[in-house]
């Protein structure tokens, strides 16, 4: 049962910043993204809502999802809204 706050906090947050804010100028905020990303999956832990192994792989679910739509799903729906 992974995490699904590690799981958003790695592959949404990241997609919302770079989609519609951009990685101009404002690419600091990346780096933001990454330590509240960090901070979601030690709170997880903290609060006791979830063990080790259950954010590690929702935060590894979060990552993959990120890079597959970030390296394939994004340039398909790029080219079909053509």
């Amino acid at each position: 049962m992974p995490s699904g706050h590690s799981f958003i906090s790695f592959a949404m947050y990241e997609l919302i910043l770079s989609d519609f804010i951009g990685t101009g100028k404002k690419k600091m905020y990346l780096y933001i993204w990454f330590i509240v990303a960090i901070g979601v999956v030690i709170s997880r832990m903290y609060l006791g809502a979830h063990s080790l192994d259950q954010v590690v792989f929702g935060s590894l679910m979060g990552l993959s999802f990120l890079i597959i739509y970030k390296y394939w799903l994004q340039k398909i729906i790029h080219e079909t809204l053509r």
